[in-house]
């Protein structure tokens, strides 16, 4: 399932969205030299339209975009990235954008074979649980995310 976590938004002034915003200029879209690195941009927001957001990870520098899966919306913005592992059929659109704020958001396409490959290197250890423990463990903890695309609880 595709996941979504709300993260601190980071403060580095408008120095490096300045950046970004003069290197994909007035394009929609910017396919890197970066294997799997797509930019994109929009200075208003997008009507929905049907899409397959593919294995990938999502960070929006400035703006807003909805995501609906089976019913379910998703709202993604700079406190909120997307990270899914699975192609999955979405309705989606950007709902915050302006000429002078624009929608920018970068996309890396992740290689699925690779991912695994170098999760399977990784040695992960369970926590042991305390003698003195009446919860079950590993304990159970509330998300804050949703385990679909992207949500903001």
């Amino acid at each position: 399932m595709p996941l979504h976590r709300q993260i601190e938004p980071v403060n580095r002034g408008r120095n490096w969205l300045i950046k970004f915003g003069s290197f994909i200029g007035s394009k929609e879209k910017l396919i890197t030299d970066i294997p799997g690195l797509l930019l994109t941009r929009r200075t208003a927001p997008t009507a929905p339209a049907s899409a397959t957001y593919e294995p990938s990870l999502a960070l929006v520098a400035q703006g807003r975009k909805r995501a609906t899966l089976a019913g379910t919306t998703f709202i993604f913005d700079q406190s909120r990235y997307l990270l899914t592992s699975l192609d999955w059929p979405v309705i989606c659109n950007v709902i915050e954008a302006s000429e002078e704020v624009p929608y920018l958001c970068f996309v890396l396409k992740l290689e699925m074979p690779f991912v695994r490959e170098l999760l399977s290197r990784e040695e992960i250890q369970a926590p042991e649980a305390p003698s003195d423990s009446p919860v079950p463990w590993p304990p159970v903890r509330p998300r804050r995310s949703c385990s679909m695309l992207a949500a903001g609880s």
